[in-house]
């Protein structure tokens, strides 16, 4: 039987890809909160980041390319 274990329970080193975003003045309201846009930017970023890596991987092994296709 195999366990699994959550996504947030998992240790920052089992993730292959991996990207450190800072936040700027416009990031964040004036009670410290960080605002929804600049969590979608975030997203984003992150996003670019796993195509970029997985271009590097597919594109020696397979001629085709990452889709996201769900987001939860």
């Amino acid at each position: 039987m195999t366990s699994t274990v959550p996504l947030d329970q998992l240790p920052l080193g089992k993730f292959p890809c991996r990207r450190e975003i800072s936040l700027i003045f416009a990031d964040i309201d004036t009670i410290g909160h960080v605002n929804n846009v600049a969590i979608s930017r975030f997203f984003e970023v992150g996003r670019m980041s796993l195509h970029r890596m997985m271009d590097g991987y597919l594109s020696t092994v397979v001629p085709k390319r990452l889709l996201l296709v769900h987001i939860d």
